[in-house]
């Protein structure tokens, strides 16, 4: 891998000269438009962490805490662009960091990301590091996100053609990326996607498409489950497969201010790890967790419509078996995902209301959400949102309401005032046996209050009620804009009635500053253990007590 690294940064140095080279001979011509002129742009994140130990809140007993004391995780992206290349390369920087595994620590350093891209008349070619989807995901995302240390970048070859205005056909093939490696198994597949005017006027209109997506497994992933499985009781005993499909297909239908898409997805059979699955022991006991092979089926719609002062949009989703990994023996829940499954709960913004998160449940689900939004007025408006979500076994496993008032004033103040009700089965989430299913009240409040130019004030206030999980909370955030540049904040989120043990405050204080290109925020944090989730997907966020340094800046 470091001869690997070493022969990119090579190719990028020479092609970094070639193009300040250009620079300096375009800049002598002045006949050659902007559009063609080469460029080069950068953006760096830089996150530093320094671990002070509180065993009140459970931050101890980790490498950070007793031994590294810091860490950092890092990403410096590069790109140029020239006479239709676009050329990227990213340097990734991980010092003593726990982001991929809570408990460990991690140093790696090399690249990260690299990719060329050409467009060609009417194919774009893509080589190096991808990052796409077919449909909404379903059988297939290529994604990056940090926070819960997911880049499951495909590392090959993408190939466009423009068939035509409407039509357009992808082919798609690699490895899929681990960290600063790949994953051995081979992942191909494509997609035919359209778009479709129904009437003259043009309010009419559907996009279809189609996509398949297969997994080769390599055969030192095979004869591990060949030795994994052979130990298995007869009643146990199922098949393996080199190969397996998944299928979708997908529309959108537009029509005025009604949106509609439908996606349907299936998956041949696979080889699947299930917790939950009972398994038979040669000694005629029983044990829970094994492999088993199942093929798996996905329903996917959303509906949106508006009406004037009236909005409503719809999702249901129905998903069976339809887990799809690189690599069967799991080492954490997001690496190795081929898929993405999107999430039936509402994507929350205040703290107290996103302590309990649900993951999406790849083995089995049925969910629906609702959201409704009436605008009283100019000002004023009510927003009312209902999710529900059933397990495999059909039983309620997660359900929550928030009614909220918005009211944006002339004056640049702002009012938001709501309710969020919530049921949690953290036995089934979070993995504790045992555990009562928790269930939550959280009354909120935030207002912004404009002082002057570049000058506010922003408060929140909340109140978690609960007898199970954290048991009940309250929070409060007071924030100041100073001027254009700098805002300082503090924040505390107290535990004054746990479930069990004593009292505990949470609090942070910081400052940040924000000027175009750069952004930089410093703090002092306490916060509790728990599961942080984005679009249904999650992870174990350990407990943190210390200080936050992180630097955004692009040029």
């Amino acid at each position: 891998m470091k001869k690997q690294n070493q022969t990119f940064l090579r190719i990028f140095s020479i092609l970094f000269l070639l193009g300040f080279a250009t620079i300096d001979a375009i800049a002598q011509e002045e006949s050659v438009s902007d559009a063609n002129s080469p460029k080069i742009t950068g953006f760096l994140e830089t996150r530093l962490n320094f671990f002070q130990k509180d065993s009140t809140i459970d931050a101890f007993n980790t490498p950070q805490y007793d031994k590294t004391l810091y860490s950092m995780d890092s990403w410096l992206n590069l790109s140029y662009a020239n006479n239709g290349f676009l050329i990227g390369l990213r340097f990734d920087v991980f010092n003593n960091s726990n982001l991929y595994s809570i408990r460990n620590v991690n140093t790696l350093t090399g690249i990260g990301y690299w990719q060329v891209q050409k467009k060609i008349k009417k194919f774009d070619i893509t080589a190096g590091y991808i990052y796409d989807q077919i449909g909404r995901g379903i059988i297939f995302r290529s994604y990056e996100l940090r926070s819960l240390a997911i880049d499951n970048a495909l590392v090959g070859l993408r190939l466009v053609y423009d068939i035509n205005d409407q039509w357009e056909i992808k082919f798609l093939g690699g490895k899929q990326k681990n960290q600063l490696t790949t994953y051995n198994p081979v992942l191909k597949g494509g997609s035919l996607e359209g778009f479709i005017t129904l009437n003259k006027s043009g309010t009419l209109s559907i996009a279809p498409g189609v996509g398949a997506m297969a997994r080769t497994w390599d055969d030192a992933t095979v004869n591990q489950l060949v030795s994994t499985v052979q130990l298995y009781h007869p009643d146990d005993s199922l098949n393996l497969y080199y190969n397996t499909y998944a299928y979708t297909i997908y529309n959108t239908l537009n029509f005025g201010n009604f949106n509609w898409y439908a996606e349907a997805s299936m998956k041949t059979n696979d080889v699947l790890k299930d917790d939950d699955a009972v398994t038979t022991q040669f000694s005629g006991g029983t044990s829970t967790g094994k492999f088993v092979d199942k093929t798996g089926t996905n329903f996917y719609s959303s509906m949106s419509m508006s009406l004037g002062k009236f909005n409503i949009s719809l999702e249901g989703k129905y998903t069976k078996n339809f887990k799809y990994r690189i690599d069967p023996f799991e080492k954490t829940i997001n690496q190795g995902s081929i898929n993405f499954l999107p999430a039936m709960s509402k994507q929350n913004t205040y703290a107290l209301k996103n302590l309990y998160v649900p993951a999406t449940q790849e083995l089995g689900e049925k969910a629906a959400q609702c959201e409704i939004r009436y605008a009283l007025n100019d000002q004023m408006g009510i927003n009312a949102t209902g999710s529900a979500i059933y397990g495999r076994l059909d039983q309620m496993i997660y359900n929550e309401t928030d009614l909220e008032f918005n009211w944006n004033k002339d004056n640049g103040a702002i009012l938001n005032l709501g309710f969020y009700r919530q049921f949690y089965d953290i036995e089934l989430y979070q993995g504790k046996g045992g555990a009562p299913a928790v269930q939550t009240l959280t009354p909120y409040a935030e207002y912004l209050h404009p002082i002057s130019d570049h000058k506010s004030a922003r408060f929140e206030l909340s109140y978690c009620q609960s007898k199970q999980g954290y048991g009940s909370l309250l929070y409060g955030l007071t924030e100041v804009s100073l001027d254009k540049y700098w805002t300082i904040f503090a924040s505390d989120m107290w535990n004054f009635k746990p479930v069990k043990g004593n009292q505990i405050h949470y609090y942070s204080a910081g400052v940040f500053f924000n000027q175009d290109y750069l952004r930089i925020s410093a703090a002092y944090i306490k916060q509790p253990e728990g599961v942080v989730c984005t679009g249904g997907i999650c992870r174990i966020e350990p407990a943190f007590s210390g200080a936050r340094l992180t630097i955004n800046a692009q040029f």
